[in-house]
């Protein structure tokens, strides 16, 4: 097995072109770190699926870290040979722990789909992540869902962070003054945002730069 799709529907991941879709995305903005033994933490364990197709993607020398509320998953994972940490993605606390002892190059959040842990977990890690990480958020379609909250809202806000020049302002925008402000630390650090169906990539990086 070569190919991440191909990798995916072996382990029967929903990422997979027979579920979500989301391989040839990821497949784009992966390629870059194959080969580098990246650090990946995936909110959502469940039954390991997305961790065995990352771990045979990105080759043995890469670290794959699972996160999820449930201990089952949790104990499960680890006997497969996964680092995993168990609690809550919407802690902060947790979280942050969790960041700072893995200093990931990429974090999925395929977590509970809710706005408020999604939201929470994000506020959470992007500022602690290091400069060339990248944020995916999967799923966006429960966002639409009654169950799943308002978290498009928040990914709409962060679009106008990333297109906003707040004191980056040239020539033109000097004749509408009132249309600049400081830059707030997220502006500054949302290099970009790639949305494809239901999923989207953000990464981080310096606007100011």
């Amino acid at each position: 097995m070569t190919g991440l799709d191909e990798i995916a529907r072996h382990h029967n991941a929903d990422k997979a072109s027979h579920y979500h879709g989301y391989t040839r995305w990821y497949e784009r903005h992966f390629a870059e770190y194959v080969g580098s033994a990246p650090t990946l933490v995936e909110i959502g364990i469940a039954y390991s699926f997305s961790l065995l197709t990352w771990r045979d993607y990105f080759g043995a020398g890469a670290r794959v870290v699972g996160v999820d509320i449930d201990p089952t998953f949790c104990t499960d994972a680890a006997g497969r040979g996964f680092e995993t940490h168990c609690g809550d993605a919407g802690d902060a606390a947790f979280m942050r722990s969790v960041i700072e002892s893995t200093s990931p190059d990429i974090v999925i959040d395929d977590g509970n789909h809710r706005a408020d842990s999604q939201r929470a977990a994000f506020n959470t890690v992007f500022p602690l992540l290091k400069t060339g990480a990248l944020y995916v958020v999967e799923d966006l379609h429960a966002a639409y869902w009654k169950w799943g909250g308002e978290f498009m809202p928040d990914l709409k806000a962060l679009v106008d962070k990333v297109n906003h020049t707040g004191k980056l302002s040239l020539g033109w925008a000097k004749n509408e003054p009132h249309k600049q402000h400081e830059l707030d630390e997220l502006e500054k650090t949302v290099a970009a945002m790639h949305f494809y169906p239901s999923i989207v990539f953000i990464e981080k990086g310096d606007k100011c730069a």
